[in-house]
């Protein structure tokens, strides 16, 4: 009795069981020797954002030169999950990705001398404490800020990208595979590119870039599928459209790699035709996917024999051809309806929708007919609205006349005079009094001079005056890159920089107080410069 009892929608993992878990990786001595945990960046609200790298380490102190240039020239895999909070599947198998790479097994060892994984574990840090589904602590999705994000606003996406761009250009980036969760679909299924797609968007693709081989999107999910019993290669999609331009798995593909990917794994279960059939999943089916993706990586891209690598290929190229995958949607963003000229697709469903409730015949006509019934009920008690009549309304002067004014055009009256006459003296009519016409009376005189003798000017009060709301935050805009006069710089939020701004000084920059200015708070110890500069003024 007075227990309190909580319903999770998937199994729960916060952002202290990943911190626990991350500090495990550190403190074995088996692991630890090719696993580091280093800082990505802090959150908006100045909460850590890691990023673990696990390669194989020199053999020896005294490495050769040859070693050491094939070390820096390893390619870079890029894994990252729990962009959407809400989707915690995303991070147990994350979680048997991570185990299987850092095991004794032989295939895991094999992936670490020929691979440098790159993995984020929980891109929303934020989203999961606060316990957002879908958005972070400013309100927006980080996984459509990819385009374009912003370095306060959406910190840990801005400095992903920056890294992914450097792992490009130093080594090169063999894979990227961002982990969600899907609340429709049955099934593990992967959203790829498909190249037919590459001439869209011309100016987004990378000059490095080659142009992408037709099918070649479709060899990953395609071995996935003979390695993992819960992956599903027909509910597999390879659409690019207009409104996933932003998302992570399009920008990855246009800038850093042909391999890019969002593989999904179902809230629910599998279907008839997997395992485990008919039933949820659980966790240890979802650690199961991690470690099959794993493998799969290791037969498509470790290439130890040209020969046996291009008979894997023919093969897969050929369950290609003969498998059909249905014309649907990739739709993964909540009340995203359908492009122009799109036709209407079960599987244009998104991971953020309830699938519609089929409920029984009788209960749909109950249902219909209390629905008329109380709509007539509305109409039948729908209250009259009672005319109210009101007297014509005095026509207002165009110019109202000041107290002074009124004063001096007031009558002065004869006491002697009777109520009847006040009133009719009191009444001027309309052609008595024009409201345009100035008055030479001195009252009338001594206004105006004051009047133009007092006009205030206002000018610019700083780069803190504007203020704009974005996705429910109010944001400080400035109204120009420098205060005149001053010679004080300002940053995108309005606040004063040091050295040139938090560009060239990081250490000027602490993210507790960029929350601060995020949320509309301020600092609430110091005035600010333009504040200081009008006192001085």
């Amino acid at each position: 009795d007075g227990d309190t009892c909580y319903l999770a929608h998937c199994y729960p993992y916060t952002y202290t069981d990943l911190q626990s878990y991350i500090m495990k990786l550190e403190t074995e001595p088996e692991t630890r020797k090719f696993c580091r945990r280093r800082l990505l960046t802090r959150t908006v609200a100045g909460n850590r954002c890691d990023v673990i790298t696990i390669t194989a380490p020199p053999k020896d102190e005294k490495e050769t030169e040859d070693s050491l240039t094939k070390a820096k020239s390893k390619p870079c895999i890029v894994l990252s999950a729990r962009v959407h909070p809400g989707e915690t599947n995303a991070s147990w198998i994350m979680k048997g990705c991570i185990d299987f790479l850092t095991s004794a097994d032989s295939v895991a060892a094999k992936l670490r001398e020929e691979f440098m994984f790159k993995v984020i574990p929980m891109m929303n840090p934020d989203g999961v404490i606060i316990g957002n589904y879908r958005t972070g602590l400013a309100g927006s999705d980080l996984n459509r800020r990819w385009g374009n994000p912003d370095e306060n606003l959406h910190p840990t996406v801005f400095f992903m990208k920056a890294m992914m761009e450097r792992m490009r250009d130093e080594r090169g980036i063999a894979l990227f595979v961002d982990l969600h969760g899907h609340s429709v679909k049955n099934n593990c299924f992967i959203y790829g590119c498909d190249a037919k797609y590459w001439q869209n968007n011309i100016p987004a693709n990378h000059l490095s870039r080659e142009e992408p081989k037709e099918n070649e999107s479709r060899l990953f999910p395609m071995q996935l599928e003979n390695l993992c019993k819960q992956f599903c290669f027909t509910d597999c999609r390879f659409h690019v459209k207009k409104k996933k331009e932003s998302s992570g798995r399009v920008v990855a593909w246009r800038k850093f790699t042909n391999n890019a990917f969002t593989l999904e794994a179902s809230f629910g279960g599998a279907d008839a035709n997997h395992q485990p059939a008919g039933t949820h999943f659980t966790i240890k089916d979802y650690e199961t996917i991690g470690r099959e993706l794993c493998k799969t990586i290791a037969d498509v891209l470790v290439v130890e024999d040209e020969s046996k690598m291009e008979e894997i290929r023919s093969k897969l190229l050929q369950q290609i051809q003969t498998t059909e995958i249905p014309d649907g949607g990739d739709s993964d963003e909540e009340g995203e309806g359908k492009e122009d000229g799109e036709a209407e697709s079960d599987d244009d469903s998104d991971d953020d929708t309830v699938a519609t409730v089929q409920l029984p015949q009788k209960v749909q006509q109950a249902m219909s007919a209390a629905a008329k019934s109380k709509k007539k009920a509305i109409k039948k008690k729908t209250p009259v609205k009672p005319t109210i009549t009101r007297p014509d309304p005095i026509p207002k002067p165009k110019e109202a006349l000041t107290p002074m004014a009124r004063k001096a055009h007031t009558p002065r009256l004869d006491p002697s005079q009777s109520d009847k006459s006040i009133q009719s003296d009191d009444k001027p009519k309309e052609e008595e009094l024009d409201p345009t016409s100035k008055c030479n009376c001195p009252s009338c005189q001594v206004y105006e001079e004051f009047i133009g003798s007092t006009t205030v000017k206002y000018g610019n009060l700083g780069p803190r005056n504007n203020t704009e709301t974005r996705s429910g935050v109010l944001v400080s805009q400035p109204n120009s890159g420098h205060d005149e006069g001053s010679g004080l710089k300002y940053d995108s939020l309005g606040s004063p920089l040091a050295g040139g701004g938090r560009g060239g000084n990081s250490a000027s920059y602490h993210p507790s107080v960029a929350a601060q200015k995020v949320l509309g708070g301020g600092s609430p110890s110091k005035p600010s410069a333009s504040s200081r500069l009008t006192r001085k003024s």
